[in-house]
């Protein structure tokens, strides 16, 4: 039963989700409060790096595990989740083989071409930043699976904590870039021995289960995550990064680094209340399962109306006073960064609404392609906002103005899915 208690009263996801928001609001305040230190220490260049260093690894951690991980809460047996994390620890094992190969010998001419040259230096941590990434990824669905939001909570509080103490202490100690490298990557590796620490019976009493059987059972099984989710995943991480890539590309290291800072900031609350809430809602929808289509529809309804009525007061403030409030907090230097947050949160609201509810319900009513597709449509969305961009040699300000319509319409008509499904499987 794990830490989520069954009683007849109350809100199971209104439960897990005080739980899970607990650890991760702690840890954003503390890391709001540290950030300003942070941006003090650091540069928009050091900014810039780290987020061309952050983008690669979300980009590869899902294809070093073809996202099997994201499977582990659905079997009803533990055996064929125990299986599952052997096949997701095999693809990863492979996947950073190959990444080390290529980074050691194509490791310059990819980062030069993104204005990143000062991270071939640094290549190595990007394998491991993948390796840590994935292997909590395993754990937290283990996790949401056992019903362990206690120890998944804490273990985000110390995820972020450890990382930007890190980062301030190797900044102090005069690391460097280097020290803000590693303070990301001991964001993503750190939290994860507390939730082994109660996963630990469970893995070494399932270790008798694993067999090659079983494991090619489950690739099978669950064919449509590697064959459509990750897909869709790739093309949704990619799209979510081009804003930086592209900056890379195309405008100086300074404006890359002030854009990473005003997409960083939007993100604390989609990933203190968002992500919180889409973790809660998908172990509960998981556990109800398509038999219950009419309650899902009730509990996604409601919840779709409750987290609008949330959103709208926050994202117009930002767009009125973005600029004021960053320069304020994080420095002059990072007045720019402002400007860019205001643009960007016109589409904040539509995100809010969206990111919580969407992955949980194509996993459970096995809409893998249909979310793939929704994805290749912000895909060519995104670039071809970009692609006017480059054409008419527009300014960063333009080019995010672009940018932040098409990502708002695209979840506009994402949303507009999820009720049909729902609304269809009701019936």
């Amino acid at each position: 039963m794990g830490e989520t208690s069954k009683t007849k009263n109350g809100n199971p996801i209104l439960r897990n989700m005080a739980k899970l928001a607990t650890g991760v609001g702690l840890a954003k305040i503390v890391n709001f409060g540290l950030l300003p230190i942070i941006t003090r220490i650091y540069s928009p260049s050091d900014f810039a790096i780290l987020a061309i260093f952050v983008s690669f690894i979300v980009i590869l951690s899902p294809l070093s595990s073809f996202l099997y991980t994201t499977a582990i809460p659905l079997p009803r047996k533990d055996s064929i989740a125990i299986n599952l994390s052997v096949l997701s620890l095999s693809i990863l094992f492979i996947s950073v083989l190959s990444q080390i190969l290529i980074f050691s010998v194509f490791g310059k001419q990819i980062f030069d071409f993104f204005s990143a040259g000062e991270l071939y230096f640094f290549w190595y941590l990007i394998p491991i930043g993948v390796i840590c990434f994935n292997v909590y990824d395993i754990l937290s669905h283990w996790a949401l699976r056992k019903g362990l939001f206690t120890s998944l909570s804490i273990s985000r509080f110390f995820q972020t904590l450890t990382g930007s103490l890190s980062k301030i202490a190797f900044g102090w100690s005069g690391f460097g870039l280097l020290g803000l490298l590693i303070g990301q990557v001991l964001t993503q590796s750190s939290g994860m021995f507390t939730i082994l620490q109660k996963l630990y019976p469970t893995f070494k009493e399932g270790r008798s289960n694993v067999r090659l059987r079983l494991i090619k059972f489950s690739q099978k099984k669950f064919i449509d995550f590697p064959k459509y989710r990750l897909p869709s995943e790739l093309l949704m991480q990619v799209t979510l990064k081009l804003p930086i890539f592209y900056f890379g590309v195309t405008f100086s290291q300074q404006e890359v680094g002030q854009l990473s800072l005003a997409i960083g900031i939007l993100a604390v609350p989609l990933s203190f209340f968002g992500n919180t809430t889409s973790q809660a809602y998908y172990s509960h929808i998981a556990e109800l399962g398509v038999d219950k289509s009419k309650e899902i529809y009730s509990i996604t309804k409601s919840l779709i109306v409750k987290l609008f009525l949330s959103s709208i007061i926050p994202g117009i403030v930002l767009m009125i006073y973005a600029d004021y409030i960053f320069s304020f907090i994080f420095g002059d230097n990072w007045e720019m960064a402002g400007t860019f947050a205001s643009i960007l949160a016109i589409y904040l609201v539509f995100q809010f609404v969206y990111s919580p509810i969407g992955n949980g319900v194509f996993n459970v009513f096995n809409k893998q392609k249909l979310n793939f597709n929704l994805n290749v449509i912000r895909f060519f969305l995104i670039v071809s906002s970009f692609y006017v961009s480059y054409v008419f040699n527009l300014s960063s300000f333009d080019t995010l103005l672009f940018f932040s319509f098409s990502i708002s319409f695209f979840y506009l008509i994402s949303i507009f899915f999820v009720y049909r499904i729902l609304l269809k499987n009701r019936l």
